[in-house]
């Protein structure tokens, strides 16, 4: 057994992303789910337990029909050992079935049962042997009870001990201490409730978007979290009216699978995140990072014609890009290769001759955080309050609080999306005082 420190949420989001498809092909519907789940982050084997589970979803794919159900539960029973989580994954399935005959040796090695019905279906008849061995070595239980023509469920306990989190201190840097959940499937919205448990936010959900309505007269949130499919009302009328409620104060984000296809009519409604679905705590904190150091959308940005940036950026192509972007907004640019050439271009211009700096992360010779560090570092007015953002592709909770130390101001995802970079130099730029040589 390897004992490390992981993310459940994150697991699971690794098995639907195996398993959804295959499900998906044989025209299947796959759920997968977890309630009253004490603590996100465990103490264990992840890569054998995603292989048990991994085991577990394929037979019932394999032996469930089209248009068949499986999902995989988790869920948080009562604790019976003093320092460990107790859970039940339970995977349910309303497949073929097996008799009971069977069943009493289905942990037996190069077992199948002699159907007809499975026939053609290809296998070594180890999976539920393996399955069995990866409990036992981590000393819990598993059962089966199967119904022919009627589906399987298999139950298995484990006690995990639970990891160090800093789950409330994340919640707590981000000012997010209430939150909102409004979906259609009162399952998914409670899941999610679940896995918010520990987080010290507040959480509600609505599965009724005139419930959410009513709410919104008392109620502040500084987090909504939005299912695109939510029924009552049009998803975009219903992002506008939460906008019309409660201002532009809580973070708005849609949770959906092609988010891609509704993004630029979603954010023109309000929506500044985006959540693919199934729910992964990981995916929500990553998003969450992302959109508290962005704008919230309001309409009044402010004009970046006539500004002056320095671009640091050590690729030929995203420098060509990016100033050309600029350009079409009017923005003067001047490019630095690396960090160090980016400091030394800085110091050697008169004060405020640069408007701010885009600095991308990685680069040989000195890196952005150093170079940030550096200018920030620098005896003179502007290097002191001069807006830098952070440019990279590594968009983590810890990559943004890794720029909020080195000095910078915001941070963008690479590739860098037009719409954000506007929106975040308008409000660094409407916050930082404009010298007189640029005023319009």
């Amino acid at each position: 057994m390897n004992l490390a420190s992981f993310s459940l949420s994150e697991l699971l989001e690794e098995r639907t992303s195996v398993f959804q498809p295959q499900a998906q092909e044989k025209g299947q519907t796959l759920i997968i789910r977890a309630f009253g789940v004490p603590q996100e982050r465990l103490i264990g084997d992840k890569l054998r337990l995603s292989e048990l589970l991994g085991n577990l979803l394929s037979n019932s794919i394999k032996y469930t029909p089209k248009d068949g159900k499986i999902s995989l539960t988790i869920r948080g029973l009562d604790q019976t050992t003093k320092g460990y989580v107790h859970l039940l994954f339970e995977v349910t399935d309303n497949g073929i079935g097996m008799s009971r005959e069977f069943v009493q040796h289905i942990f037996d090695p190069f077992t199948r049962e002699n159907n007809s019905t499975i026939s053609g279906i290809q296998g070594a008849g180890l999976g539920m042997t393996i399955a069995k061995s990866i409990v036992d070595l981590m000393g819990g239980t598993i059962c089966v009870e199967s119904i022919q023509g009627q589906g399987s469920v298999v139950h298995v306990e484990l006690e995990l001990r639970p990891a160090e989190d800093d789950e409330p201190e994340f919640w707590k840097e981000h000012s997010i201490s209430k939150a909102l959940i409004l979906g259609t499937n009162e399952d998914i919205c409670k899941s999610i409730q679940s896995l918010m448990v520990g987080t010290d936010v507040e959480l509600q959900y609505s599965t009724d978007i005139g419930f959410a309505s009513s709410l919104a007269a008392g109620a502040s949130y500084d987090l909504i979290l939005l299912d695109y499919t939510l029924s009552g009302m049009d998803t975009l009328e219903a992002i506008r009216y939460i906008r019309a409620q409660y201002g532009n104060t809580p973070t708005l984000i849609l949770i959906s699978n092609d988010w891609i296809e509704v993004e630029e009519d979603a954010r023109s409604a309000g929506v500044i995140g985006f959540l693919p679905a199934p729910f992964a705590m990981s995916t929500l904190r990553k998003v969450v990072a992302e959109c508290r150091c962005q704008p919230q959308p309001d309409g009044k940005d402010v004009s970046l014609e006539g500004l002056r940036l320095l671009v640091v950026e050590d690729n030929d192509i995203n420098a060509e890009i990016l100033m050309e972007l600029l350009d079409m907004e009017g923005v003067i640019c001047e490019r630095a290769v690396n960090g160090r050439e980016a400091v030394t271009r800085f110091q050697s211009k008169p004060e405020a001759y640069y408007d701010g700096v885009l600095m991308d992360i990685q680069m040989p010779d000195m890196n952005g955080y150093e170079a940030a560090q550096a200018i920030r570092s620098l005896n003179r007015p502007d290097a002191e309050d001069i807006p830098i953002v952070a440019m990279t592709a590594n968009a983590f909770a810890e990559d943004v609080q890794k720029s909020r130390e080195a000095g910078m101001n915001a941070h963008i995802a690479k590739p860098v999306d037009p719409v954000m970079l506007k929106s975040t130099l308008s409000r660094l730029m409407g916050q930082h005082r404009i010298p007189e040589k640029h005023a319009l």
